[in-house]
């Protein structure tokens, strides 16, 4: 059995209708994925915490306001990570000067700095994002709390998995050197530790050939805006035809990844070119281990869980 970690939201605010607009609109959002816990002031923010007793990688994330009575949002987030280290936070203020503001966006505790009234919809996304980032972040476990073991599909990855833009994989045979193709939309299979993906036959032929020779994969995602990215590695146990489902759901990839990159200023129909394929394949590959290769300290880890005590 895989040890539970809690996923907990703490709302802080002194105005009792922002606090209840908030627990609202986090447990519609989050579907009662989470915990939603709120406090009037920093001080009981602070009691709340200490009784809940958050452990360290558990998912925990902080949306306070700024201006409080007694305690401003940036000490607040200072007492809890001396406390119990760092929280992903999230400050929302409707009145904060410049240069309030670019000092919180210095402290990497604070993911964001929102203005009142805050978009719901940005504000679910930063939140959703943030007890992902958070679950993903194993604890070092000392030996005696049991034994390890490779973390594989957790909810946290198939939901990333389906909604990353930026996806590839790679193949390597012992023939051959490793070939990396740009994948075109990618899926986990329900009930099984197995993923699919789909790849253009002509730009990715040798990565195709690779597969034939029995070779490792690798399928590379990673999310645009927050730069979360996981790296899935396993075998290849299936290469087949894209079904008119596989192809859908091709060009369902294809029209949203090029207007991502429309909101950023590129060019969409460069992209949109360079996407579509003739002849798509469909991948799929049994995942036997996943890493973080997030850009920050500590990329390249080997993502575990614990196995309860027998």
């Amino acid at each position: 059995m895989v040890s539970a970690r809690r996923r907990l939201v703490l709302c802080v605010d002194d105005n009792p209708e922002v606090l209840q607009a908030l627990r609202r609109e986090l447990r519609i959002g989050l579907e009662q994925s989470a915990r939603i816990e709120v406090a009037a002031d920093a001080t009981q923010a602070l009691a709340r915490l200490e009784a809940l007793g958050p452990q360290p990688g558990e998912a925990v994330v902080i949306v306070s306001d700024w201006l409080m009575p007694g305690m401003r949002g940036e000490d607040l987030i200072e007492a809890i990570t001396a406390r119990w280290g760092p929280f992903g936070t999230i400050v929302l203020s409707g009145h904060i000067s410049p240069e309030a503001t670019a000092r919180l966006r210095t402290m990497p505790q604070v993911e964001d700095v929102m203005a009142k009234p805050w978009a719901s919809d940005a504000l679910l996304s930063m939140v959703r994002r943030l007890l992902e980032r958070r679950l993903v972040d194993s604890p070092t476990l000392t030996p005696d709390e049991g034994p390890m073991h490779p973390l594989v599909l957790t909810p946290e990855l198939r939901a990333h998995l389906a909604g990353a833009p930026g996806l590839y994989a790679a193949s390597v045979s012992p023939t051959r050197l490793p070939e990396v193709v740009r994948v075109i939309a990618a899926h986990d299979v329900p009930d099984t530790d197995d993923v699919c993906f789909v790849v253009d036959a002509a730009a990715g032929g040798a990565f195709l050939a690779n597969l034939q020779s029995g070779a490792r994969v690798a399928l590379v995602a990673a999310q645009i805006p927050s730069h979360l990215t996981f790296q899935y590695k396993g075998s290849a146990t299936s290469v087949s035809v894209a079904s008119t489902e596989d192809a859908a759901a091709a060009e369902t990839y294809v029209v949203a990844f090029s207007a991502l990159v429309g909101h950023m200023g590129f060019d969409p129909a460069r992209f949109e070119g360079a996407l579509r394929g003739q002849d798509l394949r469909v991948v799929r590959m049994h995942v036997e281990s996943v890493f973080d290769q997030t850009p920050r300290v500590g990329a390249g880890a080997l993502l575990r869980r614990q196995e309860a005590a027998s």
